[in-house]
């Protein structure tokens, strides 16, 4: 927690989120058919305790209530304030963060081995309890998920901690044209979080598109201002493919 955000404006931002889409959608529906709603979640739902030193004194509460009760809940009132308005089935896909590693970063744990995965998997079994049959739930068993959209494109969703270095614009393509090339499921849009800021990149040949996310945090941490070196205002992504 910080001095402007904690897990009280976390869940409010997050809803508004929600709010903004379905005011977009309801005048986007007035002139195309809508066929269907999608909502990715990628990584970093709970902050971990040992993502740097110090890093369990920076956090309001531990991964356990983050990751069974207060990142569920969030979420599923996200999706269930969606799905009150739109098509039904609601798409819902997930891949997990680095700062939901249960561990410090050399050491060795499972792919699956992490908070962002508990907390998916609480919020997945409670909107299955509360409106069975409304939601159509994934999460990536590796650090990606090739997305299928109804239209027949491929949306590449990965947290974005696989890529190396600082993450400037030109390791960011370079890694995105290198998944072009090697990930065997073909993609037309990769979406990214992970660095705290939003941007529009192209492969190289301009062939696909990478959107990277901001997020929801405030910019006063000691993370994002400091050891990130990131800041701007929060923000979330909302696409319309046709």
């Amino acid at each position: 927690a910080t001095a402007t955000y904690d897990l009280a404006v976390a869940e409010q931002r997050m809803l508004s989120v929600a709010e903004r889409f379905l005011r977009i959608a309801d005048v986007r529906s007035k002139h195309a058919d809508v066929a269907s709603v999608t909502l990715y979640f990628g990584g970093d739902a709970v902050e971990g305790e040992q993502i740097y030193g110090g890093q369990h004194w920076h956090i309001e509460v531990g991964v356990g209530p983050q990751s069974v009760k207060h990142g569920p809940e969030m979420h599923a009132r996200l999706a269930m304030l969606v799905a009150a308005h739109s098509p039904r089935p609601i798409r819902v896909r997930c891949v997990t963060g680095n700062h939901g590693r249960v561990g410090a970063i050399n050491l060795p744990s499972s792919p699956q081995t992490n908070w962002d995965r508990v907390c998916y998997e609480a919020t997945r079994l409670m909107l299955q309890a509360i409106a069975p049959g409304v939601f159509d739930f994934a999460i990536a068993d590796d650090w990606y998920i090739v997305d299928r959209l109804p239209g027949g494109g491929g949306v590449m969703l990965t947290h974005g901690d696989m890529v190396n270095g600082a993450g400037t614009s030109a390791t960011i393509v370079a890694k995105a044209s290198g998944w072009a090339e090697t990930i065997p499921e073909p993609w037309d849009y990769l979406l990214m979080g992970h660095f705290h800021r939003p941007w529009h990149l192209q492969t190289r040949g301009g062939t696909r598109d990478i959107y990277i996310n901001g997020s929801t945090e405030s910019d006063d941490s000691d993370f994002v201002r400091g050891r990130m070196a990131a800041g701007g205002r929060p923000c979330q992504r909302m696409f319309v493919f046709t």
